[in-house]
């Protein structure tokens, strides 16, 4: 896809605040990222002895770094790997792309769409007043279903797009332990946090393990996870941490990473990079 040549959506704190990249070393979390950008251009990864063998600057280290990284991506049953997140969000961008696309051939208006009316200011009168629908409830009806199961453009909305329209709700029957008022009451104002942050809602899995991992810290180690890291503004639950061991502490990001700005510079004082075409980069 040509607009995944110049861009890719890049969500920081997510990346390196998450505990994954906490856990890697300066050298891993430089190759994941260039793996995540690798997949967003050119979709699916080819399996981990192909990649291995692609000229890249990790080719001395790969036995050391790759088993740092092979558990953010799963395996699909060509062999090829993908990161899941990653590739939703290339989904998204690739229907948004073809939606502008579209719009900007019919000259920016789905097709069959009249053009804007101009001003006219001896008419005073609506055109919903002038000619009235025959069928009142018929109309809302169809109204409230163009704003939710169609894109504004008139083309089928995205699988990402949908699942947006009807996020997931927490079973608490599962999670006996933490059915409470509290709980409930805590857990409604996290997604509203969520949701202010411009986070995507959970998917079903991703709900899932989220409670899963609130179970397993118990319903008051739990609530104050929650307000925490609603406290703390994160996208994703954390419970608190000593300031030895905080994100951020020393200068360090999240638990002894280095920050982006000296990641960077080590990189580039190493050797010359090589593009994914084995060519010297200047």
């Amino acid at each position: 896809m040509s607009f995944a040549s110049t861009w890719m959506a890049w969500y920081g704190d997510d990346f390196w605040e998450s505990e994954r990249v906490a856990s890697m070393d300066d050298s891993a979390a430089l190759l994941y990222a260039w793996l995540l950008w690798r997949q967003f251009k050119r979709g699916p990864l080819p399996p981990p002895d192909v990649l291995r063998r692609l000229p890249h600057r990790w080719t001395s280290r790969w036995d050391r770094v790759w088993p740092q990284v092979s558990n953010c991506f799963v395996v699909l049953e060509d062999g090829h790997m993908e990161n899941e997140r990653c590739r939703d969000i290339r989904a998204d961008a690739v229907g948004r792309a073809e939606r502008a696309s579209v719009n900007g051939k019919r000259g920016g208006r789905p097709k069959g769409s009249p053009a804007k009316p101009r001003a006219n200011p001896g008419l005073s009168v609506s055109v919903s007043q002038t000619e009235p629908d025959a069928n009142p409830d018929q109309s809302s009806d169809r109204i409230r279903h163009n704003r939710t199961d169609k894109d504004p453009t008139g083309l089928p909305p995205t699988p990402t797009a949908l699942k947006r329209l009807s996020p997931p709700e927490a079973d608490w029957s599962e999670h006996p332990t933490l059915d409470s008022p509290a709980m409930r009451l805590a857990w409604g104002t996290w997604i509203s946090h969520r949701r202010e942050l411009r986070v995507k809602p959970y998917t079903s899995q991703g709900l899932a393990q989220a409670l899963a991992k609130l179970s397993e810290l118990g319903p008051d180690r739990a609530l104050l996870a929650i307000q925490h890291s609603i406290a703390g503004n994160y996208q994703g639950i954390f419970e608190p941490r000593n300031d030895a061991s905080r994100p951020g502490a020393n200068g360090h990001a999240h638990g002894g990473g280095t920050s982006m700005r000296a990641l960077l510079d080590a990189e580039r004082n190493g050797p010359r990079p090589i593009d994914v075409k084995g060519e010297r980069v200047a």
